[in-house]
């Protein structure tokens, strides 16, 4: 899935910032911005793509990074996401 692709590239390079805040779109890279982070949540999938998001970045060692960006809250969330659908194999 792109939108996972894109989600994990920014997370795991530190990219997530300079994505939402325009500025690799104002440094010659049009079309990566705020929006376009967005729509990786907007497509009715949003969590499969963020139980997806979670795996690699346990799987990767980045999963500090989205912790840190999202909050402890929302990254309990989002992590639970990730472990239904981990509990949907285990059964």
């Amino acid at each position: 899935n792109a939108r996972v692709e894109f989600l994990v590239l920014t997370f795991k390079h530190d990219l997530v910032d300079a994505v939402v805040r325009y500025e690799l779109w104002d440094n010659g890279f049009e079309g990566l911005g705020e929006r376009q982070f967005d729509n990786c949540f907007e497509m009715g999938d949003s969590a499969e793509v963020i139980a997806e998001l979670i795996t690699t970045a346990r799987r990767e060692g980045f999963v500090e990074k989205i912790q840190t960006w999202c909050g402890n809250e929302s990254f309990a969330r989002w992590c639970s996401y990730a472990d239904r659908q981990g509990d949907l194999f285990a059964a």
